[in-house]
This record gives structure tokens, C-alpha cells and sequence, in this order.
């Protein structure tokens, strides 16, 4: 329990504390020039340790956590052993010098493949120092530690706590070992996307210099407080009895003023939605009206259209109506004319005072005597002249055909 105490009391130091190096994801202008050889000149700061028998690249962070474009990662691929007697795979080192006392801690985020573990080694700082591992232990298969590799990204910590003495040198020199020795056939490879170190021997001057910023923010303050009384502006104002009058105010009134007028066009603004939320309502409730009513005319236009044909078929009918009554008429009109009595004898039909049937017509009326006379012989029928209408029927069936002009002529000329 003590132990984690004092690590989180470090890696808390360590954001209160000073970054030494500077380029921590390696960023590089023209990442296509890069080579082994120049690694510290595209890098100032840092240097590559133990790669005898490792290639150096570098590439974008395609998988790495740090996803910014502008990053890159190193990569460092083993086809042996550093040496024969130096069971290593190539890193690199940090020129951080070691100062008696000094607390330093540096941070890597790097994958590691399984079965291997970054080391920290031959640091030169002063008899008695302390370094070791730091944060979180990983776990792969049954071996874990604060430093093995899992094969996938991880972050890794490591804390120096200087002697009060002795040889002082630089610190932080990385590498991998393993069980497994690399071959050309079967190399192995690890990635680093992020390492820097940080001094945090004296956070106080940390906390000092928040105090001086957090100062020269308040006199910032003041200063534009300040600023702001003194800055005047000319408005036009109204007196109580409606004229005009100018007058000068500060900006901080103004403000106001402005932020006022703002709210009250918003409440405005916000009226009119409303406003028009429920005209628009109202709108869909007349569109539905306008189609009822189109809806009707609609009807009331099929209705006009149907009339023609509807008049059509009712003049049609009485026509046809009429046609079979004046038919029906004239049989029984010929029926009448032809009736004949017991014996045989045609008689014809009395109506009135006159007898109509096929040999003629007879008044029966006193001394009267009927404009229209009959002949012994009943081949000719005469109206006199003065009845306006003179007509000679020859034959029976020229009397069936001006039976109607007789008929019209009893009507305007009748007997004495």
C-alpha cells in the first residue's frame, strides 16, 4: 500500500513537473528523408541504443493510440541479439543528465510483442540511486509486470531517484530482452508512438509559477476593467416627456442595453413562431374546407352536365307518351264512327246534338239548320263558303283524314 501511495505521488508530480523532451510523438517535416544514420539530427534530445543488428523506420501512427495526423511512430526490427554477449534488442536513450538528488520519470507508449520486456539500463546517477518500474502491471498468459510485453499498446513508466553522490551521467537508456534470440527468418519488431522524461525534483516552482500566472491574469483583469470604465459612448435618449436628449454611458451599460433589447426580440421572435404555429393551422384547416368545397362543386358540376341528357330523356318519354295516346285515340275514334246497332246498321256515336259516323254527321236541333249539309249520296260533304273553310271529302277515307278540320270548324262556326 505504501508502494502505490508514492507511485501516485509521482506520476501526479509528473504533470506538475518539467518535459525535457520536447518532440514526444516525432514529429518530422519530411518524414520520407528519415534514416538510421541521422536519427539524432532529426531528433535533437535523444539517440539510438544498442542497434548493431536493429533496423530503425518510421511511419503515421496507422493503429497507435495518438491519432494525429502530424505524428509518427518508431518502429525497431531485431534479426539478432545486439551482440554475443549483450542479449538486447535496440532502443533508444534519452541525453537527460542526472543531477544529485533529482527526481526524474519518463513515459513511454509503446507494443510490445509477447515474451519480451523493456528494460532501463546503465543510467550514471550517483551511488544509491533508485529506479524502477512504475503504474499499472500487465499480464500475458501467466507472467506479469509493470514492464512485459502483451503485444498490443501500452503505456510504460519509469522513476529515477538520484544519489546525493557519486557519478553523475545521462539516464533512461531502453531496449527490449527476451527468451527468444531474433533470426533474419523470424525478426522481431517493436513500436514506439510516444517517450519523453520529465524533471520533477521541485514541483513547488510548478505551484510558483501558477501563482504568477494566476497574478498576471488578475492585473490583465484589472487593466481591462479599467479600460472598459473609461471608454464612453454617445446614445440618444428619451426624457420623460418624449423629446430627445444625448447622453454618454460606459461600455458595460451598453452591454446591457444591448443584451436587453436582445431578449426582448427574442420574446418577439418567439411570438411570432407561435403566431405562426397556429396560422398555419389554421391554414391547413381551411385547405380542408376549399376541398369539401371543391368536392361539391365537383358534384354540382356533374349534376349540371347530367341535366341535358336527364331533360332528353324525359321529353323522349313524353313523346313517346303522347305518340301512344293519339294512336290509341284515333282507334277509338274509328270505333265510335263505325258502331253499329243490333240489326247491323252503322249508327256512330251522339255527342251532344250531333251524330257523327261514317255516312256523316246529323243535328238534332229544332229548325236549325247546320252550316254542314249532307248529300243523299255520301261520296261529297260541302262547307258553305261563308264559314271561311271549304272542304270536299270525297271518300270515306278522305273524311277519316279532315276529321280534325271538321271538328275545328263546328268549334268556330257553330249552327244557328
Amino acid at each position: 500500500m505504501k508502494e502505490s501511495n508514492e507511485e501516485a505521488v509521482i506520476l501526479s508530480n509528473m504533470s506538475a513537473g518539467n518535459m525535457l523532451y520536447g518532440n514526444p510523438t516525432f514529429k518530422l517535416e519530411i518524414p520520407e528523408n528519415f534514416s538510421k544514420e541521422t536519427f539524432s539530427n532529426y531528433f535533437p534530445g535523444i539517440e539510438l541504443y544498442k542497434t548493431a543488428n536493429t533496423s530503425v523506420s518510421i511511419h503515421k501512427n496507422n493503429s497507435a493510440p495518438i491519432a494525429d495526423e502530424t505524428c509518427n511512430t518508431l518502429s525497431f526490427e531485431a534479426s539478432d541479439w545486439s551482440s554475443d554477449t549483450e542479449l538486447y534488442i535496440g532502443g533508444f536513450s534519452f541525453l537527460t543528465e542526472a543531477r544529485y538528488n533529482g527526481n526524474f520519470i519518463c513515459k513511454i507508449i509503446a507494443k510490445i510483442p509477447e515474451n519480451y520486456q523493456i528494460e532501463c539500463a546503465e543510467s550514471v546517477a550517483g551511488d544509491s540511486y533508485t529506479g524502477k518500474w512504475i503504474g499499472y502491471s500487465k499480464k500475458f498468459e501467466e507472467t506479469e509486470g509493470k514492464n512485459i510485453g502483451t503485444g498490443k499498446w501500452e503505456e510504460y513508466y519509469y522513476s529515477i531517484k538520484c544519489g546525493s553522490s557519486g557519478n553523475l551521467g545521462t539516464m533512461f537508456h531502453f531496449c527490449l530482452t527476451g527468451n527468444s534470440r531474433p533470426t533474419t527468418e523470424i525478426p522481431v519488431s517493436w513500436h514506439v508512438c510516444f517517450a519523453t522524461d520529465y524533471d520533477i525534483s521541485d514541483t513547488s516552482l510548478y505551484t510558483q509559477r501558477l501563482a504568477q500566472n494566476e497574478a498576471s491574469i488578475n492585473i490583465q483583469k484589472d487593466r481591462i476593467d479599467q479600460v472598459i470604465s473609461s471608454t464612453k459612448v454617445s446614445v440618444k435618449d428619451l426624457n420623460e416627456d418624449g423629446s430627445e436628449v444625448e447622453k454618454e454611458i460606459d461600455i458595460k451599460e451598453m452591454y446591457n442595453r444591448i443584451s436587453s433589447s436582445l431578449s426582448e426580440t427574442k420574446k418577439e421572435i418567439g411570438n411570432i413562431s407561435s403566431s405562426i404555429d397556429s396560422n398555419t393551422g389554421q391554414v391547413e384547416a381551411l385547405s380542408g374546407k376549399l376541398t369539401t368545397i371543391e368536392e361539391s362543386l365537383d358534384g354540382v358540376s356533374t349534376t349540371i352536365l347530367n341535366i341535358p341528357e336527364s331533360i332528353d330523356d324525359k321529353v323522349e318519354s313524353a313523346l313517346a307518351s303522347y305518340t301512344m295516346t293519339s294512336e290509341a285515340w284515333m282507334a277509338k275514334f274509328q270505333e265510335a264512327l263505325n258502331r253499329q246497332d243490333e240489326n247491323g246498321n252503322i249508327i256512330g256515336s251522339t255527342i251532344g246534338e250531333a251524330t257523327i259516323s261514317a255516312k256523316g254527321i246529323q243535328f238534332s236541333k229544332g229548325s236549325k239548320k247546320p252550316y254542314l249539309t249532307r248529300k243523299k249520296s255520301m261520296s261529297t260533304k260541302v262547307l258553305p263558303a261563308s264559314s271561311g273553310f271549304r272542304k270536299t271529302v270525297s271518300t270515306p277515307t278522305d273524311f277519316w283524314l279532315q276529321t280534325e278540320l271538321i271538328l275545328k270548324a263546328l268549334n268556330k262556326f257553330p249552327y244557328k
